[in-house]
């Protein structure tokens, strides 16, 4: 149950990159700048801890298997994730325009679900790989989507609250029965992965109930602010 009900992690963190990425403007000041910096932000840790990772699960040192496994995120489990961000900072603009309209997001959202849907459908495990781009745009899509007029949207959802809790724990209920009914059935690795529209439901929800809550009449907000002012000054350091 804990497993499953922390799936909504990467979604949801892939959701606030689009959202910081569109509400801060990055675009303003060119294409090719805006790739540069958020590339070299990364590039440089990505190296090192690709370097541990390889020379600590190896017995000796490749450099064009190290080179193979680095660019596609392979020394290590957790380290898909650095190539599939910057595929998404490459792609941001295009993502930008398409996720502005509602009609864009449902577009994108159709793609990720075919694609979750594709490795079961087709019986090709290429599909169902944290490496594919298309089982995780979505998320950064409509974090792109949710910057736009985002005070309204957030006024809106409030309106909700009550209705969007309900569906959340309603959901969070379901995620775990549907894992559970069928690790015997497909295996565990596809009965648990967070690569399934069961997933894009819940974290989906699991956002809009956080952003459903008037934090400010609450007596969290002291320690959730001093714990993003600490967050922003370690990104800047």
């Amino acid at each position: 149950f804990i497993n499953q009900s922390s799936r909504f992690a990467v979604p949801v963190f892939l959701i606030l990159s689009g959202w910081g990425l569109t509400i801060s403007n990055s675009l303003k000041d060119g294409y090719l700048s805006f790739v540069r910096k958020r590339i070299l932000k990364i590039v440089i840790l990505y190296i090192i801890w690709s370097i541990i990772y390889y020379t600590a699960t190896v017995n000796s040192f490749d450099v064009i298997d190290f080179i193979k496994r680095f660019i596609l995120g392979s020394n290590y489990y957790h380290l898909y994730y650095v190539p599939l961000i910057i595929i998404f900072y490459l792609i941001y603009p295009w993502v930008l325009k398409i996720g502005k309209s509602n009609l864009g997001l449902i577009f994108i959202l159709v793609i990720t679900i075919l694609s979750q849907e594709a490795d079961i459908i087709t019986g090709i495990d290429l599909f169902n790989n944290a490496k594919n781009i298309f089982n995780w745009i979505f998320f950064f899509a409509l974090g792109s989507w949710l910057a736009n007029d985002y005070d309204s949207k957030i006024e809106k959802l409030q309106k909700y609250r009550l209705i969007i809790i309900v569906l959340f724990i309603t959901t969070l209920s379901a995620v775990f029965f549907e894992s559970y009914l069928s690790i015997n059935k497909i295996g565990k690795e596809m009965s648990t992965t967070s690569m399934r529209p069961s997933i894009i439901m819940l974290s989906v929800l699991f956002l809009t109930t956080f952003l459903s809550i008037n934090w400010k009449d609450s007596f969290l907000i002291k320690p959730l602010l001093n714990l993003s002012t600490l967050a922003l000054s370690l990104i800047h350091i």
